[in-house]
């Protein structure tokens, strides 16, 4: 047992011996008391000595409980767990996320340069930036069962600016000691090479090892492979933990990729698995779209009631810096900050800020009116369902300027809209001050078009804006999310974008709506057409379910078919390179193809990679496919892709060897001197 001195080791009730030992778990056991040392043993050591001692029946299992006193509850409850990394709006920023398990801990994070072992640099002083706490808890999931066991889990987020590209930096999260490293990705330029990973369906093989059987293995596998041959970027592309509504399924998956995710960004992209339609609480999607169930395709409840909250919460992709406005948990903690902040001001602030203080406090009454109980209890569904809506932040309309200025220097301009796309080629010819305006054909709910009529975005995207001058929180609008959120907006993790190197990369939802008209199809396009091929000449799209899907998977086929239809010429059009996808278990890939056939000229098609198969017990594969079908490898693995120049060579490297199973090399669509000569004719080139 622990005593004030160490740990008393009973051989028997007559003989007795007290053996003293070091235990290094932190400095907070200096000040317990066990500190005392004769013989330093590290962690390790120590636990198979006590595993030793209970089995030869000298002690019970010691008990770490509040015995310790509460300095080392703090320390251990505050410790970082699950940490990843992500990608953040600016190419030079990278965004940390870990959880704790107790609450009131820093979410802070220090950061500096590294030698090449990962050490700090000593004369390079360290940096700190301030970050957000959130709780997600059971009150933000749809339904049963994600909603049937009250839970809490406590998350942190904060992000590192200002790095240099391809630099190796050291960091800490929450004023911890322990450390860990990352190498930040190229910038964001043609000259720069990119090597990234990408899989879908891994899971995690302790809680579901029966279904999930290989995916604790691809993740020792791909950190093999990354010690061999380091990656700048992790991609997957839905399916991540088959949770499906149990919380602590999460936990073992997120421990379960920490070591890969803590050193290279994780990028994510929803599935089945983490966002569908619910029998109730649909209105709780963070998407803030309505439940896509059409009756033609195979979409059920396989979230198991999380309809993409955890997966949201859990990833905090890049597109909207302002967290506040993706809803949720985020939202009820800037409003409970914002109501612990208009309670301390004193009247001297209140005289030195007066705007500030009737904004904040404009802010504190919506929040106390609707967030009943004290902070932590859970915010309201119908405050939640407001604050969700707030996603008309300014910078969105920012963004979709800027995109429409560098459109014309795309060659992209003269392309004639499809009737009924909703698309921003539509918007740039008829161009106005009008930005409330919804596309063609996507007034589908009756009973929303008086609140429809009513809603100015402008009017609420210029307050956004005035508000951001201010460094004021954003205004919440009291319709739906559906209807106020930006068209032409990221919405990650759900759809969103990012450059990295000489590759831009486009994030689908393949479980919400991509048809003609909807609010997906109408981001795609104005993500595209803003895309600048003078410095990303590669175009890299990613979805969850494939378009061309492979027999005998007659469902999967069909939904492929219809998002084919509502995407492919839209993708043809602003000549992307390769889609990669998950969904069905195994490894397959198609020719150039286009129109569900192979093309001659590989320009006029598109390369789609299906890699499902990073943990998932494997589909059946028929031996007679379509034309289209290059190659099919019925194992376990992951896609590796190495892009340099106008040249991207992909492998899929098997779980269980490392060895290369397949391979694929091709070459940019879109001829970066071509592309530079069109910019450079727009006067939009530096």
């Amino acid at each position: 047992r622990f005593t004030r001195k160490g740990i008393k080791l009973c051989a028997g009730r007559r003989h007795s011996r007290v053996v003293y030992l070091r235990l290094p778990f932190d400095e907070a056991m200096a000040q317990t008391g066990l500190g005392c040392a004769i013989h330093p043993l590290s962690t390790l050591t120590l636990i198979c000595l006590l595993r030793f001692a209970v089995a030869a029946r000298m002690v019970q299992t010691p008990q770490l409980t509040s015995s310790l006193g509460p300095d080392l509850q703090a320390t251990q409850t505050c410790l970082p767990i699950e940490v990843h990394l992500a990608v953040s709006d600016d190419h030079r920023d990278i965004r940390a996320t870990w959880r704790t398990q107790g609450t009131g801990c820093s979410s802070s994070v220090s950061y500096g340069l590294a030698d090449p072992n990962g050490r700090r640099l000593r004369d390079k002083p360290p940096l700190q930036s301030g970050g957000s706490s959130y709780t997600i808890s059971e009150e933000l999931m749809c339904d049963a069962p994600a909603t049937d066991r009250p839970f809490t889990v406590h998350m942190h987020t904060a992000v590192m600016s200002d790095l240099e590209p391809g630099a190796l930096y050291w960091y800490s999260l929450g004023n911890k000691d322990s450390t860990w490293t990352f190498r930040v990705p190229p910038r964001t330029d043609a000259d720069q090479r990119l090597s990234f990973i990408a899989f879908g369906d891994m899971g995690e093989s302790k809680v579901k090892a029966r279904k999930i059987p290989k995916a604790a293995a691809t993740v020792k596998a791909i950190l093999a492979e990354i010690d061999r041959r380091p990656v700048d970027l992790i991609l997957h592309v839905g399916d991540l933990a088959y949770a499906d509504g149990k919380f602590k399924v999460w936990d073992s998956f997120m421990a379960q990729i920490e070591p890969l995710a803590s050193r290279v960004p994780y990028m994510i992209g929803i599935g089945n698995h983490e966002a569908g339609p619910c029998s109730s609480g649909n209105d709780l999607d963070p998407s803030g779209e309505g439940p896509y169930q059409p009756d033609w395709g195979n979409y059920g409840s396989e979230s198991g009631g999380e309809c993409g909250s955890m997966a949201a919460h859990r990833f905090v992709m890049p597109g909207q810096g302002n967290l506040e406005a993706r809803g949720g948990a985020f939202a009820a903690a800037a409003a409970a900050a914002a109501t612990a902040q208009v309670r301390t001001l004193t009247p001297a602030d209140t005289a030195t800020s007066k705007t500030a203080t009737a904004n904040a406090g404009e802010r504190a009454t919506r929040a106390g009116a609707l967030v009943p109980g004290a902070v932590g209890s859970g915010p309201s569904a119908l405050y939640r369902r407001a604050l969700a809506s707030s996603s008309v932040a300014s910078a969105g309309i920012v963004q979709e300027e800027a995109r429409l200025k560098a459109a014309a220097g795309m060659g992209k301009a003269e392309l004639q809209p499809r009737e009924g796309s909703g698309s921003v080629r539509e918007e740039a010819m008829m161009r106005s001050e009008d930005y409330g305006d919804d596309a063609i054909g996507d007034q589908s709910d009756d009973d929303d078009e008086g609140q429809e009529e009513k809603f100015d975005a402008a009017a609420v995207g210029k307050a956004a804006g005035q508000a951001a001058a201010a460094d004021m929180p954003p205004p919440v609008s009291p319709h739906p999310p559906h209807l106020t959120y930006r068209r032409n907006s990221p919405n990650p993790p759900f759809w969103y974008s990012f450059a990295s190197g000489p590759v831009h990369f486009s994030m689908l939802s393949s479980e919400h709506d991509l048809e003609p008209g909807s609010t997906q199809q109408s981001w795609l396009e104005s993500d595209l057409v803003a895309v600048d091929r003078c410095r990303t000449p590669w175009v890299i799209v990613m979805l969850h379910r494939p378009m061309y899907v492979v027999y005998p998977h007659k469902d999967n086929r069909v939904v492929g078919d219809h998002i084919r239809a509502s995407i492919e010429d839209l993708l043809l059009d602003y000549q992307v390179d390769v889609v990669v996808s998950g969904h069905v278990h195994t490894y397959y890939r198609s020719c150039s193809a286009a129109g569900g056939k192979c093309v001659l000229d590989e320009r006029k098609g598109i390369v789609h990679l299906v890699v499902g198969t990073a943990g998932h017990e494997l589909s059946d594969v028929e031996d007679d496919q379509k034309d289209w079908c290059d190659e099919v490898i019925n194992d376990w693995g992951f896609g590796r892709f190495d892009v340099d120049g106008d040249t991207l060579h992909f492998s899929f490297i098997r779980t269980g060897d490392g060895r290369v199973g397949d391979s694929l090399t091709l070459r940019a669509k879109v001829s970066r001197g071509d592309a530079c000569d069109r910019v450079r004719g727009t006067g939009l080139m530096d």
